[in-house]
């Protein structure tokens, strides 16, 4: 009874369907995207953890490979260090009674090539003679520090051209002391063995001067400090990582190479991108799996409509007092041809949240008063129907209700409207507005299934109903004398002024409980079950007249 276009006839006995396949589509279009959406997110996490495992790979090996080679040139140093104590005794003695120590002390220290003595600012005794009787500050400028400098220099007079690492180690003033030079290649194959393994800017530094090894298989020194090994355009685009040695002021950096980046990316992303397409393909096929029974029951429902496989069954409400019937509930069937009688818990909670329900109560209330007149069943009996959500967010419920007053397809019977509470508090304003519309029209509301969800005193007020109908599982209750939940809700229905009805009563003890706690009405198998309007008509004529429900 509720449509989202322009109004529709209101209650005619063929309901026609000419777009609810659109109505349909739309929601479950919907469903498909955000499935097929959440497939795609799904997806694209399991990219994004590749490219994230890429880099933690590529960090990791740049770590390990530069605190490596750290602790490589760590060891070297710490070897020829070795002699260290032996020279710094011979600082000060005349070269020609301490060369021969100085030559001894040197001769069998691995990577050592050579060593001098210094003594007022200038070199006075060294293993190569030809370096005798220079300046300090030739090889270390800022000859005036007091603990041990490092240089790179690109050799010597004697060899230039070959790399070497110079070391000052001040004695008892600081233009005295050991200068022990160490044979570069050591380092540059370091440096080259580290570019097997994927590296390129490779560099050994001082903090002045840099030794680098690029990918291009040069060695290059700078002694300026100038000197960036990183590859052009990567010094920002691409992490750098640094390892300090441990025991001595040299740094090793490295960089991996485009090609190792490349070849870690695909191996990770070979494993993630097979993963990630199965999980999402799993996730979009478990969607569209959940999706296809409700599609497939809406498109069933929409055909028994055409079909004419849906009737209408009717439970009557009796009177407490009297016992006489004075009201009928009518109750939606379907009958497959293929799966046979389908009850409506089955399929009515799907129809509910679609624009399907529409043509269904249509359908329901046109055939229900189609078939009481024609088997002449008493007009002063009221007729109840149930509403859905989708019939309290729009005004199209009253508009159906007051043209079928109006042509006379709503006849005689007096109209219950029974909602369930959980429905009302989805929009309180809207339902508010289409409850007191109905109200004027003579209607009267019920709310159902009380006691089933959250409710409070003061939407009761806001709604006004008329009556209150406790739900079955508080009255299978009484079966065992259990009254105090059915007595609270009478009491507060009669401060609100609402006839109480009990339905699924189904045993002489509730009923008599029910009698006692002076409920109104009741209705269940216990009075009779769900009928045909035709066995209604016969069973209504085994029974005194009915008294008018007020």
């Amino acid at each position: 009874m509720i449509s989202s276009s322009a109004p529709q006839p209101a209650f005619t006995s063929s309901e026609t369907l000419p777009d609810l396949d659109i109505d349909i589509g739309r929601g479950i279009d919907f469903y498909k995207w955000a499935v097929c959406g959440f497939a795609l997110l799904i997806f694209g996490i399991f990219i994004a953890l590749g490219f994230w495992r890429t880099h933690l790979d590529i960090v990791e090996r740049q770590t390990t490979l530069a605190t490596d080679t750290a602790a490589a040139v760590d060891s070297i140093l710490e070897r020829v260090e070795t002699p260290l104590p032996k020279l710094a005794a011979l600082v000060g003695r005349d070269c020609d009674a301490a060369h021969a120590a100085l030559v001894s002390a040197t001769d069998a220290v691995p990577y050592l090539r050579g060593a001098m003595l210094i003594r007022r600012g200038r070199t006075y005794c060294a293993t190569n003679t030809a370096l005798v009787d220079s300046p300090l500050t030739s090889w270390f400028p800022q000859s005036t520090a007091t603990t041990p400098q490092y240089r790179l220099k690109l050799g010597t007079p004697v060899r230039p051209g070959f790399p070497l690492l110079m070391m000052f180690y001040p004695g008892a003033t600081a233009d005295s002391g050991v200068i022990l030079v160490v044979e570069g290649t050591y380092f540059q194959d370091m440096l080259r063995y580290a570019q097997h393994f994927g590296m390129t800017g490779i560099s050994l530094s001082t903090g002045h001067d840099i030794m680098g090894h690029d990918s291009t298989g040069y060695d290059r020194l700078s002694t300026d400090g100038t000197l960036t090994t990183a590859p052009a355009g990567q010094e920002t685009a691409r992490r750098t990582d640094i390892a300090h040695a441990m025991h001595h002021p040299l740094n090793v950096e490295m960089h991996a190479s485009a090609e190792l980046r490349d070849a870690i990316r695909k191996r990770e992303l070979l494993v993630f991108v097979p993963i990630g397409l199965i999980v999402s393909v799993l996730a979009a096929v478990l969607g569209l799996t959940t999706l296809a029974p409700r599609r497939r029951l809406l498109r069933t429902v929409r055909m028994g409509l055409k079909r004419n496989e849906f009737f209408v069954h009717y439970q009557p409400l009796i009177a407490l007092r009297t016992g006489e019937c004075i009201g009928i509930e009518a109750l939606l069937r379907w009958n497959h041809p293929r799966w046979g009688p389908i009850g409506p818990g089955s399929f009515i909670g799907t129809v509910e949240a679609t624009a399907l329900i529409v043509p269904v109560t249509r359908v329901v209330v046109a055939r229900a008063f189609a078939e009481m007149a024609r088997h002449g069943i008493p007009d002063h009996l009221h007729v109840a129907f149930n509403l859905a959500p989708r019939h309290l967010m729009t005004d199209q419920i009253v508009a159906d209700i007051a043209q079928a007053m109006a042509n006379g397809t709503v006849r005689k019977h007096p109209l219950i409207l029974e909602i369930t509470e959980r429905h009302l508090i989805e929009d309180h304003a809207i339902s508010v507005r289409t409850f007191d519309a109905l109200k004027a029209l003579g209607i009267s509301l019920a709310i159902d299934d009380f006691g089933t969800e959250n409710n409070s005193i003061t939407q009761l007020q806001d709604f006004r109903f008329d009556f209150l109908k406790i739900d079955q599982r508080f009255v299978a209750e009484l079966d065992r004398d259990r009254l105090d939940i059915v007595k609270g809700i009478v009491a507060m229905a009669r401060q609100l002024n609402l006839q109480v009805i009990a339905e699924g009563v189904e045993t002489e003890r509730q009923a008599t409980h029910l009698r006692e706690l002076g409920i109104d009405y009741a209705q269940g198998f216990y009075y009779a079950h769900p009928m045909s309007a035709e066995s209604l008509k016969n069973w209504l004529g085994t029974r005194q007249p009915a008294v008018v429900l007020h």
